[in-house]
């Protein structure tokens, strides 16, 4: 059997940038594979990280950088796994590479996407913004270069419009660009193809629907100065100032009657950490958190809900909340049973987080089928210590 010292990361989030970096830095030969257009993960997508409210930029980035720049790493975005074959220590990989139609020429100086006529809903700013067909998704972004979104180009063919390349003056548009097959050779693979959050949609008791009910993910990038909004706190609904407002605890997490019985175990904590930098933004913002229990079990987390507690942030626990329109204006009011004496109570806001829960990311689903690993009822990969 030959042997090969190459090594494939799946997920390209800021655990597969780390596993990478720690192997590149080995002197091993890395494949970096990211079904997105960029590396970075979800964490691209947080203002800030508990317990200690690090800017979370300032620690991935520049670990995405390095892995860009390191010469034992190759990093191939836009890519899912088609096949996977063999036996540890010789792996092959089938790849199936979509385009990008930008080539490398690409400076990423974004006159292309000011002559683009198309606007669709961000979806790295969770649908509060909005981008064009040709777009780059962050200015951080690796690989820096643009992309077309054919689903959102103008007509079949882009050269109906062609916009962007008569804009471009380096000539990296290529709208010929196809799906190719990348062959690798490894001895290793990892997964880190991280978690996906849950949809709220899914338990209409949340009223989701309703503009000012938006899940902890789309608060992030409220809260992010380099957000919507630029880190001021608005309603979604007439973008005012909420002067009440609430987390709603363990929404897809801890429910047997959805088969989601399992603690995402991170948030109560970056609830508490939303809250924090709510209050920092605005210290009048009354702020009250509903759970069932507190996970609060880490390294500094007490004292960090301790902090919260001593801006102001209240703590309610509760069971079965329900959040309904007000039919007079666009506040809300949150229903919930209070344990203490089992009878329902009502709450008057102005802005609704639902604090969603995790699980298995598709990728994951995807790849133990085509690897043929077991999983457990929850859909995570079965593991042996």
């Amino acid at each position: 059997m030959n042997r090969t010292g190459a090594v494939a990361v799946i997920g390209g989030g800021v655990s597969g940038i780390y596993a990478a970096h720690e192997l590149a830095e080995s002197g091993f030969k890395v494949y970096l594979i990211d079904e997105g257009p960029t590396v970075g993960g979800r964490m691209l997508l947080l203002d800030k990280t508990f317990p200690t409210n690090d800017c979370a930029m300032c620690i991935l980035s520049p670990k995405m950088v390095e892995v860009a720049r390191h010469q034992n790493i190759e990093i191939l975005t836009l890519s899912e796994i088609a096949r996977v074959e063999g036996r540890v220590g010789s792996f092959e990989i089938t790849l199936r590479q979509k385009p990008r139609y930008v080539t490398e020429k690409c400076s990423a100086c974004g006159n292309c996407t000011n002559a683009c006529p198309v606007e669709v809903p961000n979806e790295f700013e969770n649908g509060l913004t909005w981008r064009k067909a040709i777009h780059i998704p962050i200015a951080q972004a690796i690989p820096t270069r643009y992309l077309i979104d054919r689903k959102s180009c103008l007509g079949a063919d882009p050269n109906t419009c062609a916009r962007c390349k008569t804009a471009c003056s380096l000539k990296a548009i290529d709208y010929n660009q196809k799906e190719k097959t990348v062959q690798l050779k490894v001895g290793s693979i990892i997964l880190a193809c991280g978690a996906e959050t849950y949809d709220p949609t899914l338990q209409t008791s949340y009223n989701y629907r309703h503009k000012n009910v938006i899940t902890s993910m789309e608060f992030e990038r409220i809260l992010s100065a380099s957000g919507p909004t630029g880190g001021e706190i608005v309603k979604p609904s007439d973008k005012e100032k909420p002067k009440k407002m609430a987390f709603v605890q363990c929404v897809g997490s801890r429910d047997p009657s959805r088969f989601r019985e399992l603690c995402s175990a991170v948030c109560c904590m970056y609830a508490t950490k939303q809250a924090i930098v709510a209050k920092e933004h605005d210290p009048e913002l009354d702020i009250t958190i509903f759970f069932i229990d507190l996970r609060a079990h880490g390294k500094g987390f007490e004292e960090f809900t301790n902090r919260a507690k001593e801006l102001g942030v209240k703590y309610v626990r509760c069971k079965d909340v329900e959040v309904k329109s007000n039919p007079r204006n666009d506040n809300l009011t949150l229903f919930y049973e209070d344990p203490e004496d089992n009878k329902f109570k009502g709450a008057d806001l102005d802005l609704v987080v639902l604090s969603v829960g995790l699980k298995p990311s598709n990728t994951l689903r995807s790849l133990s089928n085509i690897m043929g690993l077991k999983t457990n009822k929850y859909g995570y990969i079965e593991t042996k210590l």
